[in-house]
């Protein structure tokens, strides 16, 4: 399939040329700079127009056009918005589309869109390129620009956010984290004077959803499965399942509640492939869940965390975030937990996330989740792998004992806060609440115990507790 054609760093940007609107409308791009003022309209007043220039026409972009046309009305009643979409970028202009708005151009080519009079570009290409320069050019020539692309926000989010600065461009992306949470629309209003120490979250509803399957029995293969079948998985899950996703969230969150961007190499990522229905049940003999977590530490020095299946208290507030659903909890200084749940996989919720954030560029809305975006700390130093609490199970191998295994593990430095003896089909396991530890020393211990037979089975997750 061809690509898009990318967009040269030299390509000259033109300024907006605004079309005359239709009799009837207010046209955005027509009122000399002026922002038009927020809140409601009153209902007698003529709708704002907003032309949307729309990056991409695959799962999230036909969700777009379906909420346009199906609850466009409903939107200038409510609001007093009108979105039309103008130009609609693919990939491949020659194929066939169903779905693309009436008057809606389709095309393949970038620049021309670029060039193109528009309110607003929505960006749902995915990826890095073309969608960096697409959207950098965008803000440049003062365009607001809406994105569901973390894995840009992640790798690009404060370059972006100074492009947006510079032209007073807004630069949204409500459905890049948490797709149906408005967790930025929270943050944009709420918790002003609170410094956030750390987040703890499930932000990718794919894996949630298939760690919930395995704990009611079923395995990970036929879970996934199930998620497909849905339309809550790609066809290719590899970025869900493996951690990849939640770590770009994880990332852009960072960004948006520090000011800072979180580097890659300060994140230690673990996916949920190996999550077997033994699992789930050894966290629940120990009053745990397994939730596919994303933590960091953002005060102190530079942010760093994890993402990895992990065991949540059943009192904790993740462990209540069940299937397809994400979750967010933010830990302050002065209003310590704030939590924020609801949709977190799946097209119709990105798009519904994306709809919010143009009515609020209508109705005035400017600046960009983050406004005192700095750049990461140079340097490649390696990896920092933060330790936490550990929920570790182990079957002995009949000889040594479990006691041996014990006092292995405490001259390695593991101790446990708890631990049981659990009766399963292929003998006595022991799963227990271990000590804080670097996952290096329980990557040690448990390849010591392996090389001299003393277990036929060792299994370790991060354990979060509440105070986590």
């Amino acid at each position: 399939m061809p690509s898009v054609p990318s967009v040269a760093a030299g390509i000259p940007r033109p300024a907006v040329s605004a079309s005359r609107a239709p009799a009837g409308e207010i046209d955005l791009a027509s009122t000399s700079g002026a922002s038009p003022p927020a809140g409601r309209p009153p209902f007698d007043a003529a709708p704002r127009t907003l032309r949307v220039a729309l990056l991409g026409h695959g799962r999230v972009g036909r969700a777009l056009c379906d909420l346009v046309s199906s609850r466009g009305d409903g939107l200038e009643r409510a609001a007093g918005v009108r979105l039309r979409i103008v130009s609609v970028l693919v990939r491949d202009a020659d194929r066939r589309r169903t779905g693309v708005p009436d008057g809606a151009r389709v095309t393949g080519d970038a620049e021309s869109v670029l060039a193109e009079p528009a309110d607003v570009a929505v960006e749902a290409l995915g990826g890095l390129e073309p969608a960096a320069t697409l959207v950098d050019g965008f803000l440049a020539r003062g365009t607001h620009v809406v994105t569901a692309n973390k894995l840009l926000l992640a790798e690009r989010g404060a370059a972006l956010a100074r492009t947006a600065a510079a032209s007073g461009a807004a630069l949204r992306c409500e459905a890049s984290v948490a797709a149906g949470v408005p967790l930025f629309s929270v943050l944009e209003r709420s918790l002003r004077t609170t410094r956030i120490a750390s987040v703890a979250a499930v932000l990718n509803g794919t894996s949630n959803f298939v760690l919930s399957r395995i704990a009611r029995g079923a395995t990970f293969a036929s879970a996934l499965d199930e998620a497909r079948r849905l339309g809550l998985a790609e066809a290719d899950s590899s970025l869900d399942v493996r951690g990849s996703d939640a770590a770009h969230k994880l990332r852009v969150l960072s960004l948006a509640l520090s000011g800072r961007e979180l580097a890659a190499r300060e994140l230690d990522v673990r996916g949920i492939e190996g999550v077997r229905t033994a699992d789930c049940a050894r966290a629940a003999a120990l009053g745990r869940r397994l939730r596919p977590v994303a933590w960091a530490r953002l005060d102190g020095g530079s942010p760093h965390g994890w993402v990895a299946p992990a065991a949540v208290p059943e009192t904790h507030s993740l462990a209540s975030v069940e299937g397809a659903h994400s979750g967010v909890l933010l830990r302050g200084d002065t209003v310590e937990d704030v939590f924020l749940a609801g949709p977190g996989a799946g097209p119709v919720p990105t798009a519904a996330s994306i709809v919010d954030d143009l009515v609020a560029i209508a109705l005035g809305a400017r600046g960009n989740p983050f406004p005192a975006a700095g750049s990461a700390e140079p340097g490649t130093r390696a990896a920092r792998r933060p330790a936490s609490r550990w929920l570790l199970s182990f079957a002995p191998a009949g000889r040594p004992s479990a006691e041996d295994v014990l006092a292995f593990l405490a001259g390695a430095g593991i101790s446990f806060r708890q631990i049981r003896e659990l009766d399963e089909p292929e003998g006595p396991v022991f799963a227990g609440l271990a000590s804080e530890c670097p996952p290096d020393a329980i990557e040690r211990a448990g390849a010591g115990l392996r090389t001299v037979g003393a277990v036929r089975e060792w299994t370790a997750f991060r354990a979060v507790d509440l105070r986590s």
